[in-house]
């Protein structure tokens, strides 16, 4: 399950959670090894064991030679690692009661048909796709989902990966697409616009006297 590059035949290596990246340098002299600009190795191979995402990046190797008569020159090449991991994104966490919930399964290659479904750990039957879909979700809805499938490796060969994620249920929604009057400068929402029952709002506006109305209230001023 190892992935080796040949430092000076390849410019960028593709590689699966899990195994081992070992990247060559020529032999041409002393070689310092650089990962996002921070030093790494020393060493003329650089092999990292169990890769995961945070191993994304540009690698670069700067080797220097001197000559028997002092004279230095360096050589510098660079090669893109891309680990192929798996993540899970939500487009709402937490989520109200009666609203659609949707899991997006963010991969790279995986083998066709592979990808699998669990919540809290029992498998989801039928769903096989990147995309879970949950509508008119409920307090029973929340919980563990787990996405797996099988990383496709330069070789061919299969490795299995997942990833997880813990959705939250809250109550029925008290305010959704809320409109705003702006009367100076500007205002900001942070985070979404429907507040499920029971969860606090926060408005922030700047600019001088800003009057604030209440649905069907009259405006009050702060």
């Amino acid at each position: 399950n190892n992935t080796t590059s040949s430092f000076f035949d390849e410019n960028e290596v593709t590689i699966c959670p899990g195994q081992t990246l070992d990247l060559t340098a020529s032999g041409y002299g002393a070689e310092i090894w650089h990962h996002n600009g921070a030093v790494v190795s020393s060493d003329g191979n650089l092999i990292i064991p169990n890769v995961s995402s945070a191993n994304n990046g540009i690698y670069e190797v700067t080797e220097t030679y001197i000559s028997p008569t002092g004279t230095t020159s360096e050589k510098t090449r660079t090669v893109t690692v891309t680990v192929e991991d798996i993540w899970i994104s939500a487009n709402q966490n937490p989520i109200c009661t009666g609203a659609n919930l949707v899991l997006t399964a963010m991969h790279g290659n995986v083998q066709t048909g592979s990808i699998k479904w669990y919540k809290d750990g029992v498998v989801i039957i039928g769903q096989n796709a990147s995309l879970l879909s949950i509508t008119n979700i409920q307090p029973n809805n929340a919980g563990t989902y787990t996405v797996t499938a099988n990383c496709v490796t330069p070789g061919g060969s299969f490795v299995p990966i997942s990833a997880d994620i813990t959705i939250n249920v809250s109550g029925a929604p008290a305010l959704s697409n809320i409109e705003i009057g702006v009367v100076q400068n500007e205002i900001s929402i942070p985070g979404n616009t429907t507040i499920c029952s029971g969860q606090q709002l926060q408005l922030y506006a700047s600019g001088g006297n800003v009057t604030w109305t209440e649905p069907s209230q009259d405006p009050f001023i702060m």
